[in-house]
Order: C-alpha cells, then structure tokens, then sequence
C-alpha cells in the first residue's frame, strides 16, 4: 500500500519507515522481501548460510533458517517520484537501491556476506538470488558519504552538477556521483530545482531547496539556493523618534538582502545591496538610547535597478515587553552553519560563538569565531580559531570542561571523525583545538556529567553510524570514549536532561532520515538502556529540550523540515516517555530552535530559525504547553542557528 501523506512505500504507521509490528496485530505486511535459497538456485557462496548468519536490509534483521533461506517482511522504502525522478509521479516502485548484507561470527570468525543492489516494488515479493561471502566488511559499503554544490548557489535557469564522495572503511575516498554507483538524488522542493539521476540540479524558480543523496544507506544533505538576476541600488533613508529628532548611530539592514550601515548625525543612512529585478523589500533599524532598545521598520519597497532606492523616515520607538525583536547585525563571516552562547569571558554578559564552513579567504578550511558582547548587545571584533573538519564545526557548544570556572567549546565537524576542545584562558581568549578522536563522522555533541563522577562528559552524534559516542572527562578537559550506543537514523542532533526523573542525564537525538526522535535513558554509570523512538515529523534537524507545561518533566520540541516546515512538541509523562507529537506550522523549512521565556510571562516560548528563507517564527506559550500561531520576523538571511 501507499502511505497518501508521505508518499512511501511502506507499512501503516506515520514517518515513512517501517517499524515493528505486533505480531498478534492482524496487518497485511506492506512490501514482504522474501529471499528463498534453492538448492537448485543456491550458489556455492550462498549455500554456505546457515543459522549463524543474520542479514538485514533497511534497518529490518532476521536470522537465517538452518536450510540457509531467509524471509525479511515489512521492508519499507520511499516511493516519492517515478523513473524521471523529483516532481514526476510516484511508480510504485522503490526510489533507492536496497541491498541485504549479512554478518557471521560463528567460531569466533567473523565473515560477511551482501547481495547486489535491487529495487523493490509495492506489495511484490522479491526474491534475493544469489549472495556474496567475504573474509571482511565489503568494500563497497561506504560508511559516509557527503554531496558537495560548488558554488552552492545559482542564478535561475542555470543548471549545477552535484558531486557525492564517500568515505570507505579502509579510509579511501571514492567519487559516487553517478546513478550506476547507486546514488539516488532527492530535491526537497522540484518546483524550484529538480535533480536528475545522475545529481544535474536545474533551477525552476527562486528560493532555497535541499537535495539528499543516499547511497547503500548513507545519507548526505546540500542546501542549494536559486537566484535571480540581481542589480545593485543604493537604499536611503532616515532614522527619526515620534518626535521627529534624528538618531544617530542606530543600525540600518535591509532585512532581505543583507547589507547594513550606520545613521549619521541627521540619522541619515546609505545602504548598498544586490537584489533580484523587481524585488521587493523592508529596512529595519535598531539603536541603544539610553540603555533602552529601541526598534523601527519601513514600509514595504520595490527596488530600483541601478539607481537609488528612497524608503523616506523610519520611525523607531522603545521596546515593550513581549516579542518584539529589534535586532543588531554582525558580519559572522563565510558561511556560518551552527552558533552558541555563554559568558565567555566572565564580565557577566552574554557572548557569542559561532561554527563557520570557509574561511574568509575561501581556503575551505572551518573555523570558529568569538564575539565578546560590550554589555548593550553589541559585540566587539570576532577572533577566529581554526576547526579541524574541512566541512566546519556543524555543532557546536560551551560548557567548563576542565573546570576551572569558564566556559569552553567544544565543536563537531561533520566533515571529521573527531571532535575538537578549545579551553578557554578565562578572559575569552582559546587555544588551538585539541582532538578526540571517535568512530565516524560527527554532527552534534552534548555536555554533562553523565556517570555521577563530577566531571563533565560529552556524548556525540555519530551521523553515519547512527550512534551516540559517550566520551568520557577526567575534569581537566581531556576525554576517553567509553562506548556507544545504537540511535535513530541520520542523527542531526542530540541533547541531554533528565527525562526519568532519577536524577542522572538521559540522552535524547533528532533523527533525520529517521523522522523520529531516540530516547536513551541512562542506567547511571554512562551506559545506556536500548532505545525507544518516538514520531516527530519529517526530515528532523534539531530538538530542544524544556518543561513547556508546569509539570517539572522535561517536554521535547523538534525542528522538521518536511512537508514545508514543521515546529513538533512532545509532552514528557515523567517517566521518559513521550506522547504523541503535536505539529505547528512554521516557516519554509526550519532548521534550528531556542527555548526560553521570550515575553516575559514566566512560561516557555519557541523560536524556530527557518533555513529556506530569511525570518525566525516565535510561538507563544498559552501557559499550557499549547502554542500560539507562529508571528514571523525577518532576518538578514536564512538563520541556520537560533539562541
């Protein structure tokens, strides 16, 4: 059967994966994959199978009969598109390639075994004809891949060719572009870029789309934005009080294509911008008088090529309680994909540190960036320190790792199989990385003490291998792994808190390709139960965590870009298990939440940076954990992190 929402080819049950069924349940199982080893059919290496043997395909595993057959049901993969790929209607026919693979460890020999690659169609037996054994892991099973767009934008009507690299578990790197290498392409928007089947992305329409490629399994996400033909104007204006006095100093940015400029003596401002023909627009402005925000925009304006682009007097007013955003515009650098905030240098303001994927000089190389907060929300020159990944520090977190009372960094480079430790020399300022190696490529990392020992730990997203490395801390800002433990699928983030109220932290993870979240609840020592998933929505990027209904338990809220962007909120019972997810629309495709107290009525509130394009939704708590509809606030550009 076809799931109608999402489009899958699968069994019942929402998020387009298949999940376990009750076997009393009397459900017709959706794509049985049935794999029967005749011995009129077997070849030598498949008649080598016996009961020692487990095989899985898409996450589903089973244990070989004695005879060496085999019988995998409820195999479930995306049928969201037919032969011509994104936008064309769906076939019934399985998008991916699938493959079984296989494991045995009997006599203490461990050996593998895989068939090649096929597709499944809807409701369709298929049987697996012959299987391979090997001595080691097969070669071809990359453990990561990455889709790479260079450049990672392109002006409408122009077409891209995507590039997919994997990494192999003898440390080779091998170039996987091309359909025959078993790359399927996905546009999560066709009606602004399609992707061929051979990764060619044209433009349709403006806008922002992300193409996942997947390839035996593993998964890699581009974002690519769509342009259209820009022109350069010249934005002026006035920054005035009601009173008609003019403000000098206050920040002026043109809220949907960056640029920004200071207000003169008159309040006169001069702004200069690339914009698409025809484009229309707002300024906002923001200054400091006397200690108080003060916040202003224009009305709506359409560009003037070439020219000058007069939007007349923009009135600012003081900043009421509630929310309502002023904002101050900071130039973060190249690319800048993750952010965190602290006192970093112990003045009792909050500080900024930020994750970037290129240098300023385009080397390629990540970094990360420390703005020192002045005390009125304004912050001093960034300084930037080199990050280990080639792809950038895609999270990234503070907390005291050697305890001597500041905060320090720590970053996951999803491009890495490490994780890399700044410390922090008390005043703000850090030393070069320090390397902690783990078993793959990371994306997220968590901070706390995880085995009661007074130090903090770290645990790591393991986005290839869809684990959580735990590392251990000796209090000094050293760390040892001491395990992992197996999560959803396509880990993009993991956090930590709480969640059974027994007193230590439990792990929870955001589950990309999984559209689930993972709760791991921890047994005390830093070894964790098996875990328990639970619906979120579709294509998850971020979770946060926060008692969003006066219960003292600790609530879940997911970022999911699927299905247009979706803010998920999930109420905790007490015990560390979760309800069912309730939705509230966002803006296009958002990425990164916060949490916190945004108008001032004791309760928490939501805010959700939307990656497609340039606003931030806040949602407001009733007092009960339910959300007001989202008010929208335009950004500079699209905010791929929100704290």
């Amino acid at each position: 059967m076809v799931n109608k929402r999402t489009n899958l080819l699968s069994a019942k049950g929402r998020a387009g994966f298949t999940r376990l069924l009750d076997p009393t349940r009397r459900v017709k199982p959706a794509l049985p994959l049935v794999a029967l080893f005749l011995t009129a059919l077997a070849s030598s290496a498949t008649a080598q199978l016996d009961a020692t043997w487990t095989v899985t395909v898409r996450d589903e595993t089973v244990r070989v009969n004695p005879d060496g057959t085999f019988r995998i049901a409820n195999v479930a993969a995306p049928d969201e598109f037919g032969p011509g790929g994104p936008g064309t209607v769906p076939d019934f026919v399985s998008d991916e390639y699938l493959r079984v693979t296989g494991v045995s460890t009997a006599g203490g020999v461990t050996r593998f075994t895989f068939s090649e690659r096929f597709r499944i169609e809807d409701d369709i037996k298929f049987v697996v004809d012959d299987m391979t054994i090997t001595d080691a892991p097969p070669p071809f099973l990359a453990r990561a891949i990455v889709v790479d767009a260079n450049p990672d934008s392109l002006t409408l009507g122009e077409s891209l060719q995507l590039a997919v690299t994997g990494l192999f578990p003898d440390g080779s790197m091998n170039d996987l572009t091309p359909s025959s290498m078993g790359t399927v392409y996905r546009s999560s928007n066709p009606s602004v870029a399609m992707v061929n089947e051979d990764g060619l992305l044209s433009s349709l329409l403006r806008g922002g789309v992300f193409v996942t490629a997947t390839n035996d399994g593993a998964t890699s996400v581009k974002r690519v934005d769509i342009l259209s033909e820009t022109v350069q104007t010249t934005i002026e204006g006035y920054v005035r009080l009601g009173d008609d006095s003019a403000v000098e100093g206050a920040l002026v940015t043109s809220t949907a294509f960056g640029g920004i400029a200071e207000t003169d003596a008159n309040g006169f401002f001069v702004v200069l911008v690339d914009a698409p023909i025809d484009a229309s627009a707002t300024v906002a402005a923001s200054a400091n008088l006397v200690g108080i925000p003060h916040v202003g925009g224009s009305d709506t304006y359409t560009i003037v090529p070439d020219g000058i682009t007069d939007v007349g007097i923009v009135v600012v007013a003081p900043q009421v309680a509630g929310p309502l955003f002023g904002s101050f515009i900071h130039d973060t650098g190249r690319e800048p994909v993750s952010a965190a905030s602290g006192d970093l240098d112990g003045d009792g303001d909050i500080d900024v540190v930020t994750g970037n994927e290129d240098a300023d000089d385009a080397s390629g190389i990540g970094y990360v960036r420390v703005f020192l907060n002045d005390g009125e929300g304004r912050f001093a020159d960034p300084v930037s320190y080199r990050a280990e990944g080639p792809d950038g520090p895609r999270g990234i977190t503070v907390g005291d790792l050697d305890l001597d009372g500041d905060l320090d960094i720590v970053t996951a480079e999803e491009g890495n199989t490490s994780v890399s430790v700044l410390l922090n020399d008390g005043k703000g300022a850090f030393g070069d990385p320090t390397v902690f190696a783990v078993s793959s490529w990371t994306r997220a990392a968590a901070i706390g003490d995880l085995n009661a020992d007074g130090n903090p730990d770290l645990a790591v997203a393991i986005r290839s291998e869809n684990t959580v490395s735990i590392l251990l801390g000796d209090g000094k800002g050293a760390f040892t792994e001491s395990g992992s433990f197996g999560a959803g699928r396509d880990l993009y983030d993991v956090v930590m808190g709480d969640l059974d109220a027994d007193g230590d932290l439990d792990l929870l993870t955001a589950n990309h390709q999984g559209q689930d979240v993972s709760v791991l609840l921890n047994n005390g020592d830093a070894t964790f139960a098996d875990e328990v998933r639970y619906d979120a929505g579709f294509s998850n990027w971020d979770v946060e965590l926060a008692d969003l209904n006066g219960d003292q338990a600790l609530d879940a809220v997911v970022a999911a870009t699927g299905f247009g962007g979706r803010v998920a909120v999930m109420f905790n019972i007490g015990d560390g298990t979760f309800g069912e997810a309730t939705d509230y629309q966002a803006g296009f495709e958002p990425q990164t939440i916060t949490l916190s107290d945004l108008d001032g009525d004791g309760d928490i509130d939501i805010a959700a940076g939307n990656g497609a394009i340039a606003s931030y939704s806040v949602f407001t708590n009733n007092g009960d954990g339910t959300f007001a509809t989202a008010a929208d606030h335009a950004t500079g550009a699209c905010p791929y992190a929100i704290i």
